[in-house]
Parts: C-alpha cells; sequence; structure tokens
C-alpha cells in the first residue's frame, strides 16, 4: 500500500500493490513443525525448559501461573504439613535410640 500526495495536497492511498498473505508462505504453521530431536537434543532442551522454570520460580516471576495465596491460605495443607512434621519427629525421636 503505497501513499502518494496529490495536486490539491490531498493524502490519497494506492491499494493496487498485491499483498502477501502471511499464512501461504510455504512453512509450516506454528506448532506444527515436523521436524525430530535427537534424544540428546530433547533432553538438553528439557534440561533448559526446566532450568528456566526453577528460576523463574525462585524469583517469583511465576505468579502469573499460581494463585500462591490460595495456598497460603489452605488450612488443610497445614494440617497435613503438621502432621508430616509430626511423623518425621517421631521417627527421628525413635531412631535415636
Amino acid at each position: 500500500m503505497r501513499r502518494q500526495t496529490t495536486a490539491a495536497g490531498e493524502e490519497a492511498v494506492d491499494d493496487s500493490e498485491k499483498m502477501v498473505d502471511s499464512n501461504k508462505t510455504g512453512g509450516s504453521p506454528a506448532g506444527t513443525s515436523k521436524q525430530t530431536l535427537s534424544a540428546e537434543e530433547m533432553d538438553d532442551q528439557l534440561e533448559q525448559f526446566t532450568s528456566l522454570m526453577q528460576q523463574k520460580f525462585l524469583s517469583g516471576e511465576d505468579f502469573g501461573h499460581m494463585d500462591y495465596s490460595r495456598i497460603n491460605n489452605d488450612e488443610m495443607l497445614d494440617d497435613h504439613w503438621s502432621k508430616e512434621a509430626n511423623y518425621d519427629a517421631g521417627e527421628k525421636y525413635f531412631e535415636e535410640d
């Protein structure tokens, strides 16, 4: 699309240029690539993904995906943790004998 100024100073748009449809570029649509990764490449990508997600978790950047206030306010989780902590303390006490 070209813009031209007429003799009267008005702006005119030239629509005669052919528009290219970005979906008809000959490539595969996003997410449908048929490239296969070797086991080593897959392991490497999984390791990179896991590392990135751990970094985001530790820096608090995953708040858009997880509602931590819901977890913090869930008393049932506290009860479960409390039972686990008491059980672990009892196990440790009896192992010391």
